[in-house]
Parts: C-alpha cells; sequence; structure tokens
C-alpha cells in the first residue's frame, strides 16, 4: 500500500515506474482476497487517472480483468465502470477498440437485472452517461434494452 501511494503522488515520476509496478499489480488483482477487490480496482482506477495515455500498453490486460470479474459481485460494479470510465478518459477515441468485448456485459446487465428496484441497471446506466461517443456504434443494441427498461410496468 505504502508503494502505491508514494508512486501515485508525484504522477510524472510514477509513468516512468509502470513497466516494473503494472505487471505485478494486476497480477495482485487476480489474485487478491475478494474482499480486498474492490479496493485494488479503486487504486487501479486512481492510478489510470495520474498516468493517462501511458496506461495503454496494459489496456488488454485491465480488460481482461473487468470482464473476468464484472459478474462475480454487482457491488464490485460500480468501481469496475469507474476503472471503464478512466481508461475512457485516458485513452480516448482509442478506447473503442475495446469497447466490443464489454457490450455483451452491459447488455447481461440491462437485460438480466431482475431485482425489484433494478439497482445495478441504474448503476450501469448512471455510468454509461460518462462514456461519451464511446458508445456510438452499438447504440443500436443497446437502446432497445434501455426502451424495454422504461416500458416495463
Amino acid at each position: 500500500k505504502q508503494w502505491y501511494q508514494r508512486r501515485v503522488r508525484g504522477s510524472v515520476g510514477t509513468v516512468g515506474y509502470l513497466p516494473k509496478v503494472m505487471p505485478t499489480f494486476l497480477q495482485n488483482i487476480e489474485n487478491c482476497d475478494p474482499r480486498t477487490l474492490d479496493s485494488y480496482f479503486n487504486k487501479l482506477a486512481d492510478l489510470t487517472k495520474i498516468v493517462g495515455i501511458h496506461i495503454k500498453p496494459y489496456a488488454n490486460d485491465i480488460i481482461k480483468l473487468i470482464i473476468d470479474y464484472w459478474g462475480m459481485d454487482s457491488d464490485y460494479q460500480n468501481t469496475i465502470l469507474m476503472v471503464v470510465e478512466r481508461l475512457i478518459s485516458a485513452l480516448g477515441g482509442e478506447f473503442k477498440t475495446y469497447i466490443a468485448k464489454l457490450i455483451p456485459l452491459i447488455m447481461k446487465v440491462l437485460h438480466d437485472d431482475q431485482s425489484p428496484s433494478k439497482t445495478a441497471t441504474k448503476r450501469l446506466l448512471s455510468r454509461l452517461r460518462n462514456f461519451g461517443t464511446t458508445l456510438d456504434n452499438y447504440l443500436h443494441l443497446l437502446l432497445p434494452e434501455i426502451v424495454a427498461i422504461i416500458a416495463e410496468p
């Protein structure tokens, strides 16, 4: 935890450490105790915000983690979506190459959330607002699901 705090404080110096830190950090997320997973994803979101475009070499690995943990617990989804938002912000238009991998996960939440209060759906829709034009090529898939949710009695 202390190495993370020291590295994050100086973003200029942080970028130089990414090749040394990120593989281990991502591996730690894969192997962590589920109780600490939310904390790791929060740190990943913070780090992504700080290093910006320099996170690109690790984007595939981050997307893989997002896919692996997406459905594990709905409590993680909000934090995982924050990581996605930060990746979109960091990578800009380059993130469009990754969004196709996440669309099935988004669709599953929109389609399968049967909870009375639709908590997961509400969180997802709230976060989707921040995805901007990244979703443009997939609106034809998402809009019918969203309209179906709105039309539900």
